[in-house]
This record gives structure tokens, sequence and C-alpha cells, in this order.
């Protein structure tokens, strides 16, 4: 059956979803990003829809009430100049029910946004700078199940990794047209975190409404180096904790479903 959006109710939070930072800044903003045409155009609304796979976004526990397999992926071009090759986002997902413990829904998810590389190059410099560029990306795992008849709870782990192509610090040299001094080389450098987030949904038995709520993004990612080895605690940065609360009305008209 068709759903056509209508209204979204309840939604206590603003449509773009609240976030708490602590002192200082948080990392990994793209964590930020709404994955879905009608999730982001409901907002936090859609924590309490849990109708699809793109719940696994918005509020793990959404998935408990699929009976199906689900999947789905996205590719956008951001933009694109002849200075760079652009900038592109990834995301996908995939839920499968009953698995793999037979009861509750599993769900797994990707996120990628990158800009690709770009040259910072003077046209007139003899010595080339050393190309730039920049990505970010995200790897989730999610379970959901339902404990009693129209409660449903779920949470997700999150692995993140940011990457950061630079200049490599021994590799200055002057370009004797310009006079400027610049690297010829790039070295890239890494950091990598992990976090969770808890939801919970609640439908009246006929699923006429409903509400829930998700806790987003709680974790940290460690300092930029060049391993595989993150530096929780002090030079560490918070995730960018959001927080989703919304509600829904179900009804029917014309033959067709509302929300």
């Amino acid at each position: 059956m068709t759903s056509v959006v209508l209204l979204a109710v309840l939604a206590l939070f603003p449509p773009a979803a609240a976030s708490a930072e602590g002192k200082g800044t948080a990392g990994a903003d793209f964590l930020k990003i709404g994955s879905g045409v009608r999730a982001v155009a409901m907002g936090s609304s859609y924590a309490a829809v849990g109708e699809d796979v793109y719940s696994l976004f918005w509020n793990p526990s959404g998935i408990a009430s699929l009976e199906a397999p689900e999947a789905f992926l996205s590719y956008v071009s951001l933009f694109s100049g002849s200075d760079a090759e652009g900038a592109y986002l990834i995301t996908g997902a995939w839920e499968q029910p009953s698995f793999p413990f037979g009861v509750g829904n599993f769900g797994a998810g990707l996120m990628a946004l990158t800009t690709g590389s770009f040259d910072s190059t003077d046209p007139q410099a003899l010595v080339r700078a050393a190309a730039g560029g920049a990505s970010d990306a995200l790897v989730f795992f999610s379970y959901a199940a339902s404990p009693m008849e129209g409660l449903s709870v779920g949470g997700s782990l999150k692995l993140l990794r940011r990457s950061l192509t630079g200049a490599d610090p021994l590799s200055y040299a002057a370009d004797p047209v310009t006079g400027d001094v610049v690297a010829s080389k790039a070295k890239d450098f890494a950091a990598e975190g992990a976090g969770v987030d808890v939801g919970v949904q609640w439908e009246n038995l006929d699923r006429s409404w409903g509400v829930g709520g998700a806790v987003q993004n709680i974790g940290e990612i460690g300092e930029f180096g060049e391993s595989f080895s993150p530096k929780f605690g002090g030079g560490a940065e918070v995730l960018p904790i959001t927080f989703r609360l919304g509600g829904v009305v179900r009804t029917k008209l014309w033959g067709q479903q509302f929300m």
C-alpha cells in the first residue's frame, strides 16, 4: 500500500536533531547526516516510525517490527569542479529478520564521505605541491527486538575512521619562480573511533499512534596519527551526541495510509 507522508506530530525536538556537545569541539560531524528522503523530511519524528531499513540511521529499535529483509544503497555527488575531483556521499544498509538468534532483527550499514583529491599548486610554480584529500567512513552493526507487544528496543555499535591527506613535513621546498615554500609530497593521517546508539519505540495495539526516541553517537574519536591506535582520553574528541524524540499518528483516507 502506498504510504503518503502527511504530518509528523509530537516532534518534541526540532527537525534538525538536537546535539549536545561538551567543552571544546565534537569530532566526526558527518555522523549528523541523515539518510532517506522521507526520514529527512520528517526529522526527529522518524525516530517513532520504524517501517523500513532507514530506521537504522535514526533509531535502531525501529527495525524490530520488520518481517522481511530490506536493503538500500545510495550515491550522491555533492559537487565537482576543475580544481577538485568532487565530494561524494555513499550510504547503505541491510536488515535481516530473526537473525542470528531466531528472535529479533539484525542490521548493518555504512556511510562514506570523501572529497577525492585536489591540487593546490600555483599554475606558475615549478615545484608541484602534493595533492590533498579527506574522507570519513562509518560501519555499524545493529540489533533490535520486542520484549513485549508494542515495545521495541535496539542498539548499534559504530566504528569510524577519518582520513586526511596532508603535507609531508620532510618534503618542503622553495619554488624558484613563486618563492613559495610548499610540500612536494603527501602523507596520510588517520583517526579512529567508536560509539553506540540506543533507542526505544512504543506503539498502541492497532499501531494507530506511537512514540520513539534514541540517543546516538555516544563515544569518542582519537587523535590523528599514523597507525590504527585510537588515543582515547587526553587528545580524544567526543562524537556529536544526538538526541531524537518524536511521535507518529497513522490514519487511512481514500484507501491510503497517512502519517
